[in-house]
């Protein structure tokens, strides 16, 4: 049952990004208290995986952060051999949104980033990674 899950969320993102050739997903749910929870679904040729990582967000001057960490299988909890990723977010003077994937090795990608809107949207958004709701 995911509804107090659901209940606590102020924001959910969705995340992509390509690193060595493999192509990463990643939904992203914020609470009012700047910590949450994404999950990375990717397939680096050895079947899907989807990881989970804790986060805590942080405002910048420009945007903000999201801080993965605490790696785990989505499915076992057990410990994920995956590096986390960090998130930097931030909003140009044109008005653009920029978004840079640095992971705790220090690999760097560019990403994008988009809100995703509606209690409904996220429902089935958010499914793509395995969560489940009570219908």
């Amino acid at each position: 049952m995911m509804v107090p899950f659901m209940a606590m969320a102020q924001e959910v993102y969705h995340i992509k990004f390509t690193s060595s050739g493999v192509h990463y997903s990643v939904g992203v749910v914020v609470f009012s208290d700047d910590t949450g929870v994404m999950r990375v679904r990717y397939d680096a040729g050895d079947g899907e995986k989807i990881v989970q990582m804790d986060v805590e967000v942080t405002d910048t001057d420009t945007g903000f952060t999201v801080y993965g960490s605490n790696p785990v299988n989505a499915y076992t909890d057990e410990p994920a051999s995956y590096n986390a990723d960090n998130f930097y977010v931030k909003e140009t003077e044109d008005g653009d949104i920029t978004c840079k994937n640095v992971d705790d090795k220090n690999s760097q990608s560019e990403c994008c980033i988009m809100s995703v809107e509606g209690d409904t949207n996220q429902y089935v958004f958010l499914r793509e990674f395995g969560w489940e709701f009570d219908d």
